[in-house]
C-alpha cells in the first residue's frame, strides 16, 4: 500500500478513537441501563429469575454485578478490537508493531 494511503487511514483511525474517547460514557451508561434485571427480563423472557428467588440476596447479587461484569467484558473486547483495527484497516504488518499500537491506544 502506498504510504499516503496508510497515513490517511491512520488519521481516520485516530479521529475515530478520539470520538470514542469523548463519548465513552455513552456505552458505559447504556450498559448500566440495559443490564438491570427488570430490563433484561422484559427484553428476554427466558432470563427471568424464578419467583422463589425474587427479593433474595441472590437477586440483589445478580442485579448489582451484572452491569459490572458487562463492563468488564467490554473492557476485555476493547484491546481485541483495537488489534484488529490496526492489523486489518491500518495495515500494520509486524506483531510487535501491532502490540505497541494496541497498547498505546488502550493505555
Amino acid at each position: 500500500r502506498p504510504q499516503a494511503q496508510l497515513l490517511v487511514r491512520q488519521f481516520f483511525v485516530e479521529i475515530a478513537l478520539l470520538f470514542g474517547l469523548a463519548f465513552w460514557s455513552v456505552p458505559v451508561s447504556l450498559i448500566q441501563v440495559w443490564c438491570s434485571s427488570e430490563r433484561l427480563s422484559a427484553l428476554l423472557p427466558g432470563l427471568q429469575l424464578p419467583e422463589s428467588m425474587r427479593g433474595t440476596d441472590l437477586e440483589a447479587l445478580v442485579t448489582l454485578y451484572m452491569p459490572v461484569l458487562s463492563l468488564l467484558a467490554l473492557l476485555e473486547l476493547l484491546p481485541i478490537m483495537l488489534h484488529r483495527l490496526a492489523s486489518r484497516y491500518e495495515g500494520v504488518k509486524s506483531y510487535s508493531a501491532l502490540q505497541m499500537r494496541t497498547m498505546r491506544r488502550y493505555w
